[in-house]
């Protein structure tokens, strides 16, 4: 025996008659012809993982992603968990598990939304027709109203009070019943607005001294 170490290598006799080392499967014989160090098949390639891949000693192991496992197959491929069908998920309450390549999701079921992190029914708070003077917008858990001109408040149920430098006016006819009569009527109900607020205020604007006659 020239030294073969019996833990990495047997020794055998070669064509000459000489003795030798030959080393096991996945080590390499060193230059001094009697050392077999291992093959680290990560780093060299040679090794068939498709994810992470662990050198051993005279070998190596093959490791998968999270959401992954690896298969019977011969080749050791990593393959996807369905966390979905073999019930691994957290999902919960009105949450429908939706598995994807290395993970899954929880979404909202049909008929619900999302609020703070919950799936919620989904109520239509706007059946009821909340908004009094204006359209509403349905929301996860709740409604918003969005006011008609001359109205304010949550549900548009307040009538807002007019500047003393505004004339508020609030038409409400189709466009064709427009006519010119009653254009002269609006003109001469903003013009009586515009003559009450000057007699109010005629030592504070210099306008309403001299206010034009256009019109």
């Amino acid at each position: 025996n020239p030294g073969c170490d019996l833990s990495t290598s047997w020794c055998t006799m070669n064509e000459t008659g000489h003795a030798q080392c030959v080393c096991f499967k996945g080590f390499d014989l060193m230059e001094d012809g009697v050392t077999c160090q291992d093959t680290d098949e990560c780093v060299t390639g040679i090794h068939q993982c498709n994810h992470r891949c662990n050198n051993t000693p005279g070998g190596y192991t093959c490791h998968c992603f999270d959401g992954y496992r690896l298969s019977d197959g011969p080749l050791q491929a990593c393959e996807d968990m369905d966390e979905c069908s073999e019930w691994l998920h957290d999902c919960r309450g009105n949450e429908v598990c939706v598995n994807q390549l290395g993970g899954y999701s929880c979404l909202c079921a049909l008929g619900t939304n999302r609020h703070e992190g919950v799936c919620l029914p989904d109520i239509d708070d706007c059946g009821s027709a909340p908004c009094i003077h204006g359209s509403c917008t349905d929301g996860p858990t709740n409604y918003t109203c969005a006011c008609s001109a001359g109205w304010e408040g949550y549900n548009c149920d307040n009538k807002r009070t007019a500047d003393d430098n505004s004339v508020v006016l609030e038409v409400n006819m189709d466009l064709s019943q427009f006519t010119e009569e009653r254009k002269v009527q609006v003109k001469e109900t903003v013009a009586a607005g515009m003559t009450n607020f000057c007699m109010r205020h005629l030592w504070e604007y210099r306008e309403c001294e001299s206010p034009s006659s256009s019109g």
